[in-house]
């Protein structure tokens, strides 16, 4: 028995000879379809359901007249649980062709690799009996055709850089010892003691020379005019002039300041 299957439809053809011993009287046809669906893993890899298949129609077609003494011949079709989907009689020298129209639940879910196949998946069971009675098993498998990626090439990682060994050096740290402690200063204060001033001396009078003038009365004329007379000269009055010091009597004309500082 031959088959061919459609890739895009699923649609399949299955051919069987009848053969006499001396001629091959026919051909059969079963026609059919497998239902199945793919999911792409997006890895490469693909899950691929049979979900079921369907019977569509057995033809015979006959070339020559059967010359076998047994002319009972009969084809028959079982799904995978042997339950008979379709049955024929015939003795071979006749022509036909026969509508099935039947659906097997097959559910079956594989996961295939890029460029792998799944495994032989029974889908079918078919018995041809006559002289030689032939007993067989329907099968399919999938493969998937997608090529395994290729690994990404990614930079080289970095060299993991060498840890600094680092040194410890134990120092021992002495406490100091204790310093005295540093001297108060001695403030020291020296007593100053001011003494009164003496008073200043009395300032002395000036020495002014006075210069005594004689003014002689003018001596009688005669009268010939009354002339005007003149004014008596006043006396010459005398003064004693001082010197200005800024200073009484009594006291200096000087400040003393004093200013306490501490050390």
């Amino acid at each position: 028995m031959n088959a061919t299957v459609d890739q895009t439809t699923g649609e399949f053809t299955l051919e069987h000879d009848m053969n006499d011993g001396v001629h091959i009287i026919g051909h059969g046809v079963l026609k059919g379809k497998i239902n199945w669906k793919i999911i792409s893993n997006g890895d490469g890899t693909e899950t691929v359901t049979i979900s079921s298949i369907e019977l569509y129609s057995h033809t015979y077609t006959n070339a020559y007249q059967n010359q076998a003494v047994n002319q009972n011949i009969n084809f028959h079709v079982y799904d995978n649980d042997g339950n008979e989907l379709f049955s024929v009689y015939h003795d071979g020298n006749t022509t036909f062709s026969k509508t099935i129209n039947k659906t097997a639940q097959i559910n079956k879910t594989f996961k295939i690799s890029p460029n792998e196949a799944s495994p032989l998946a029974q889908v079918l069971v078919v018995d041809d009996n006559w002289i030689w009675n032939t007993h067989g098993q329907v099968s399919t498998q999938i493969k998937n055709t997608n090529v395994a990626p290729k690994a990404p090439t990614y930079e080289q990682d970095p060299v993991k850089p060498t840890a600094p060994k680092v040194t410890v050096h134990h120092v021992q740290v002495v406490a100091p010892e204790k310093g005295q402690a540093p001297a108060v200063p001695v403030a020291s204060v020296k007593k100053v003691t001011i003494a009164d001033m003496p008073n200043a001396d009395k300032p002395q009078p000036q020495k002014v020379e006075v210069h005594y003038y004689n003014i002689k009365k003018t001596p009688k004329v005669e009268k010939t005019a009354t002339p005007v007379t003149p004014a008596t000269p006043k006396a010459v009055e005398t003064a004693s002039i001082l010197p200005h010091t800024n200073a009484n009597e009594n006291q200096s004309g000087s400040q003393l300041i004093v200013r306490f500082y501490t050390v």
